[in-house]
């Protein structure tokens, strides 16, 4: 990020983010993000998506354990499928659709663990499905207010996910995953920062 950006984004106040999670029940993982951030929603919305530039080596966003990920297209606008390799604590490979919708100023990211017959068709040798979580969706929320006389937009983003498993290795470790997930969301949060800083001047 340029010295203006960062000077930019703490010159305009924000909230700072808020994440908790939670072992809800046994292989069940819930997790809940907020942050108000300077600027459009539409550059927030384009670093969310871009998974193909989130991983832990050449990426444009450094995110840990993830080796890399493709992006599928889907059978309709507002769909896509991406595919990921995790190499962490267990290494995994998974296929999540992800639906865009924007409706009233507020735009929606969510992904989802695809349904059977869907996996039927995206998997093959060099793509296969053996995630760590048998169920996983995440919704990103974006609600952009308009700006005031001589300001900026601001954007609230808020997120939700729920991960269920019923491998007993992985829930072995609930504490290791419940911060890890919190760490995620929190670097997340902090490359959504950067690109509203990045947005409103224009990098």
């Amino acid at each position: 990020m340029s010295p203006l950006a960062l000077l930019l984004l703490f010159a305009l106040p924000a909230a700072a983010p808020e994440v908790s999670g939670e072992k809800a029940a046994t292989g069940v993982y819930r997790f809940r993000g907020e942050a108000e951030l300077p600027g459009p929603a539409a550059p927030l919305v384009a670093m969310v998506t871009a998974y193909d530039q989130q991983c832990k080596h050449g990426c444009r966003y450094e995110v840990p354990s993830v080796d890399r990920t493709e992006i599928l297209p889907g059978e309709h606008e507002g769909l896509f499928y991406t595919w990921s390799y995790v190499d962490d604590l267990l290494d995994g490979a998974y296929f999540m659709a992800v639906e865009v919708k924007t409706a009233n100023a507020a735009t929606t990211v969510r992904s989802y663990s695809p349904d059977a017959e869907t996996l039927a068709r995206l998997v093959d040798k060099d793509h296969p499905h053996q995630p760590f979580f048998h169920f996983q969706e995440v919704a990103w929320k974006f609600e952009e207010s308009p700006p005031a006389p001589g300001g900026l937009a601001r954007t609230r983003v808020t997120v939700e996910m729920e991960m269920r498993s019923d491998r007993w290795a992985v829930n072995l470790l609930p504490g290791q995953i419940v911060e890890r997930t919190k760490e995620h969301l929190l670097l997340i949060y902090s490359y959504l920062a950067e690109a509203a800083a990045a947005g409103a001047v224009g990098d």
